[in-house]
């Protein structure tokens, strides 16, 4: 599978073929600089010796201007070069590829000083000059400019486009990429403060510019554009004023006054950072294109237009902030800003105006807050955004534009508003989509034009109706497979562009392009405006029941329409208890539509009993009470014992069991207790204590075939009652047969009660429906407010018990309603400034749903599992199905589980990091946050996450997780293959096979060998089940 390349970042290993400790002592090349190996021999300095930042700069680029240093001048590890700066065990320092080409210019600009390494790398401590290790310690470059926004660096041994190593001067790092290197070189003496250079502010360039603007270039590198007024715009870079300086500009300020910065202003500099005011309301088109070194821009509050093309390939830009000030924003503003992983617009009152291409081509942007309120999503606007995953887009607007969401390989789902009312011409060709989450009805969903293939796409998509978009989870494919950079040819320079077709409501226009440099035209499609209705009158209002009508006309072309307003549906308030429930007789209660003023009359189901032990050593039911405040009911120890676990059975058969109905058990169950209550002559309560299910048998005609045996059990009964087995009938495709759906008679009958969810501060809990009957499933979404996290979560019947809610992802919540009211208690505490671990923030089981022995209360995948290469007769597939009924593991398709595949090493984290309630959810990649919170806690060491996983590694991530139990037995003699096993694998090889997680195959263990998916399945069933 190919990886995705970025040109600035594809760089060289430069790893040594020989020991760290030994690649200066025996002479061999060092491509490799590794903190500690070296240090250099203390030497006086002399007075003056020392060079300023500024001297050593320009010793450095003096040698671009030799053909063998020259930018794009071959260099790899085939270069060598002895150093100057120190020695180890008196030998001199060799360095090869990219370290060569830093020593050569370390020593241009130092010449034999001593030089000294540091592995902790401040970023106010690096200077020009400076070596740094970079690239998870896999690449070395030298220092030649620093700002307050990052530096610029030289390199050898550069790849770019899978080219070979070559020369690059003048990349940007960020603050950040330099702090992340694992080490640095610096030939200043220590504590040393290069003097100020007294020419910094010293203009190298200066003059005026329309209306009474001017400019002024600094030898230190800040452009300045002052005055009052708009810049001129320019037709391509050469027309710049301070186009001679291009390369020495680092930092471009704009200030207060100015009114607008001119198209094409900066376009192609080597700017690193660049400061918008409040003053300046348009960024021309063009502005910044072509900045490939800007790494930092703030636009301030004020700033309205942004211009077409104004950052497009600003390959260095990683994240941007937009004001709740801007109106619009033009087209391919951000086009293949291949570095950009986040943008965030801030809320604002006004609709936004979208181009098209706005995002087209930023392969890496996987964070995207729009605007409050677009127009629309343009023609290409997020078209080969890979590791895009989930979007939000905004009321407002009207249309999905063309090729919107194509190639967007990962994206999973996305909301869309009511107010679209058009989607465009492969909008979702070859996207990952799989759930659409719409505002507005199915009715209206169905009203929506869809062009073209869109119809096909939608047959595979999940559209889910009045819903808003959940949290996203993690991403599974972390490696798609397109190629986002092909060979471009010739690159045009297109002019902004002119409308040659005007477009209106109905039919689409065409803007036409020029390329300023070959005259060459392209031409794009305006999509048609469509129709912006507004309501003009209501000419029948809706009631709770009934529907109502309105007109809207298209303030745009004046066209007129009627539409729809859906009845209200009956609002009720709060529920007035009219009879209390008790353990074995049904209350009642009632509630009024706030609209309407119509009752519903309810039931509240009986409450069952709850008992306590008391001195006698006998249990009483503390819900009732006689006349003189006594417990009433009194049963004897073991009758009260067997009630409770007629309880907590009657949750587990709630929460399902594969292939069967919970309304089928309960038929046959009534009907065995009607007719042991006749022949007891008796007013004996029996409830279902347990369901069995032996393993199913497969007829001619492809049915499974379950046999099911009830045991049944009462408060005062005796002794349990098992029934006589019953069977049940799956159709092959193994979906159960559906129960016929009971008529919910009047509203006298319904057996409903609702939920009460109080105000918390800090953020607020939705629940997917305000009342429900018993046995139902209640999803809870938590939504934490800005600077907050959840830290508790409770449900609590009536009477105060609380009831098991058990956590499925995403701040989503789950539990089974009970017989009674029910009340949600969220508790959200403020976050730390640095929450360092990833500590998911949410109250949890101490084991996930099931994975305890004898765990009752188990949340299992209540779809059928249909993998083709997994059936009943394998000998993995009760662990397959244990696995994806936990949501431990999924198939690798909706039909696939592939069982003899690979499993990667990033898989594994992930699913030890939920099985110790992390969240994993919002790293840049599916599997970031598992991975660091495992290297945080020693689990792993963080390398290679895509790498296979071998049996023995997997074992050793558990054991690690257990806490490295000490296991002091030999239990490998018994294994044909112990000799193979790791050394550092020894003791979590031995606790697995102690544990029943390794047994052998064949008497071998095959500890290097690959862990394929039906043995990481048995190893997380055995793991669950035996160790928990």
């Amino acid at each position: 599978m190919k990886r995705i390349l970025s040109a600035a970042l594809s760089l060289c290993l430069c790893m040594s073929a020989v020991p760290a400790a030994h690649a200066w002592q025996d002479g061999t090349p060092q491509q490799n600089i590794s903190a500690g190996m070296y240090t250099a021999a203390p030497a006086p300095y002399a007075e003056g010796s020392v060079p300023t930042p500024q001297e050593a700069y320009e010793a450095m680029t003096a040698l671009k201007k030799q053909t063998e240093y020259a930018e794009g001048a071959s260099w790899d590890n085939g270069n060598e070069y002895t150093w100057k700066g120190g020695t180890q065990g008196g030998i001199a320092a060799i360095g090869a590829g990219c370290v060569a080409f830093a020593y050569i210019l370390s020593d241009a600009a130092f010449g034999d000083l001593p030089a000294r390494m540091t592995s902790s790398v401040r970023f106010s401590d690096v200077k020009v000059g400076d070596i740094l290790r970079v690239n998870n310690d896999a690449h070395t470059v030298i220092v030649l400019q620093v700002s307050d926004a990052g530096v610029v660096i030289a390199e050898g041994n550069y790849h770019e486009n899978g080219s070979g190593g070559i020369i690059h001067w003048g990349r940007a790092m960020s603050r950040a990429e330099v702090e992340a290197a694992s080490h640095y070189i610096t030939r200043y003496p220590e504590n040393y403060t290069p003097p100020t250079d007294p020419d910094a502010n010293t203009p190298i360039g200066s003059g005026g510019l329309a209306e009474g603007l001017k400019w002024s270039l600094t030898k230190a590198g800040t452009l300045t554009i002052s005055g009052s007024g708009a810049m001129a715009d320019f037709s391509g870079a050469s027309e710049q004023p301070w186009n001679g300086n291009a390369d020495s500009i680092l930092n471009i300020v704009v200030e207060n006054g100015v009114t607008a910065v001119g198209s094409n202003a900066f376009n192609g500099s080597k700017v690193i950072s660049a400061t918008i005011p409040a003053s300046v309301k348009t960024i021309g088109s063009g502005a910044f294109q072509n900045c490939k070194n800007l790494i930092s821009v703030t636009v301030s509050e004020g700033v309205e237009r942004i211009g077409d093309s104004a950052f497009q390939a600003c390959t260095a830009l990683k994240s941007i902030d937009l004001p709740a000030s801007i109106s619009s924003v033009g087209t391919a503003a951000f086009w293949e800003c291949t570095e950009l992983l986040a943008v965030r617009f801030s809320a604002g009152s006004q609709q936004v105006s979208i181009g098209d291409s706005l995002f087209s081509r930023c392969y890496k942007l996987g964070s995207v807050t729009l605007p409050k309120s677009i127009d629309r999503i343009g023609n290409d606007m997020f078209m080969n955004c890979l590791l895009l995953s989930t979007l939000n887009i905004p009321q407002g607007a009207a249309s999905i534009g063309e090729r919107a969401f194509s190639s967007c390989f990962r994206l999973a789902s996305i909301s869309v508003p009511d107010s679209v009312k058009t989607i465009g011409i492969a909008a979702f060709q070859q996207s990952a989509i799989q759930d659409i989450y719409y505002s507005g009805s199915e009715a209206q969903w169905s009203a929506i034009q869809k062009l073209g293939d869109v119809p096909s796409s939608l047959q595979n998509i999940t559209v889910h109706y009045n819903s808003s978009l959940p949290d996203p989870g993690p991403d599974p494919d972390p490696d798609p497979d397109p190629d986002p950079d092909p060979d471009p040819g010739h690159e045009h320079t297109w002019d902004s562009g002119k409308v040659t077709a005007p477009a209106d409501c109905t039919s689409s226009g065409v803007r036409t392009y020029t390329c300023t440099e070959c005259g060459e035209t392209r031409t794009e499609t305006i999509p048609a405006a469509g129709h912006h209705y507004e309501v003009t009158a209501v000419t029948k209002e809706a009631t709770c029941t009934e529907a109502g009508e309105r007109t809207a006309s298209c303030s745009n072309c004046g066209d007129v329409k009627t539409e729809i307003i859906p009845a209200a549906g009956h609002s009720y308030g709060p529920v007035t208890v009219t009879r209390e429930a008790a353990c074995t007789a049904d209350g009642a209660q009632t509630s009024t539509c706030s609209r309407c003023g119509s009752v519903q009359n309810e039931i509240i189901r009986a409450l069952g009993h709850s008992f306590i032990r008391n001195a006698d050593g006998d249990y009483v039911c503390v819900n009732e009470q006689n006349a003189g405040g006594e417990p009433a009911t009194v049963v004897s120890a073991a009758v009260a014992d067997g009630y409770a676990q007629v309880r907590a059975d009657t949750d587990r058969l709630t929460a399902g069991h594969a292939y069967q109905t919970e309304a089928s058990a309960r038929e046959y169950a009534s009907s065995v207790t009607r007719a042991a209550l006749s022949s007891a002559g008796s007013s004996l309560q029996y409830t279902i204590n347990t369901v069995q299910f032996t393993p199913p048998t497969q007829t001619v005609d492809g049915e499974f075939v379950y046999t099911v045996t009830l045991r049944l059990g009462g408060r005062a009964a005796a002794a349990w009652l098992t029934t006589e087995p019953f069977y049940m009938v799956i159709p092959a495709d193994g979906e159960p047969e559906p129960d016929p759906a009971p008529d919910p008679g009047p509203d006298i009958d319904r057996e409903v009660y609702y939920l009460s969810i109080p105000r918390s501060s800090g953020g607020e809990v939705i629940p997917s429906v305000r009342r429900a009957a018993q046995g139902d499933r209640v999803t809870l979404t938590v939504l934490p407010d800005a600077g907050y996290e959840l830290s508790d979560l409770t449900v609590s019947e009536a009477r105060g018990r609380k009831i098991s809610v058990w956590e499925m992802g995403g701040g989503g919540f789950i539990f089974t309603m009970p017989p009674s009211r029910v009340t949600v208690n969220a508790v959200f505490s403020k976050l730390p400034e640095d929450a360092g671990d990833y500590q998911y923030s949410t109250t949890i089981p101490d084991t996930l749903p099931g994975t305890s022995p004898g765990a009752s209360d188990v949340i299992l995948n209540p779809s059928p599992m249909n993998f083709s290469d997994v059936s009943a007769a394998d000998s993995f597939y009760s662990d397959v199905r244990y696995c994806w009924q936990r949501y431990l593991m999924t198939g690798v398709s909706d039909t696939r589980f592939d069982p003899q595949g690979p499993t990667n090493r990033a898989m594994i984290w992930t699913v030890i990091a939920r099985l110790a309630g992390r969240d994993t959810s919002g790293g840049s990649n599916w599997y970031e946050r598992g991975q660091i919170w495992a290297k945080n806690k020693g689990i792993t060491d963080g390398t290679a996450p895509l790498a296979d996983v071998t049996r023995e590694q997997l074992v050793t991530m558990l054991w690690r997780f257990k806490g490295s139990p000490y296991v002091n037995i030999d239990n490998l003699g018994q294994f044909k293959d112990a000799a193979e096993v790791s050394g550092w694998a020894v003791q979590p090889v031995r606790w697995a096979a102690a544990n029943g997680l390794l047994n052998g195959a064949s008497g071998s263990l095959i500890p290097q060998g690959r862990a394929t998916r039906a043995e990481v399945a048995a190893i997380l069933a055995r793991f669950c089940q035996n160790v928990g």
